[in-house]
């Protein structure tokens, strides 16, 4: 979980400077640039979304004695 939450805190480091770069493309005119950027933020929300459905899993793992969930 410690890992998780670790990825969960860079992909959030990951979406505000991708929000910067498109704020700054679209001040500086390159619309090309701020649409790359765009489509990448979007990735990089849905990765973030991915802690919800893995502390889930861990939980499980956790109560199944038949599982191993690290601590």
């Amino acid at each position: 979980m410690k890992g998780s939450i670790a990825c969960y805190a860079f992909e959030h480091f990951e979406i505000a400077n991708y929000k910067a770069l498109i704020q700054t493309a679209e001040s500086a005119g390159h619309t090309g640039v701020a649409q790359v950027c765009k489509e990448i933020l979007q990735e990089e929300i849905a990765m973030a979304d991915h802690l919800e459905s893995t502390t889930t899993q861990f939980l499980h793992r956790a109560d199944d004695d038949d599982q191993r969930a690290k601590r």
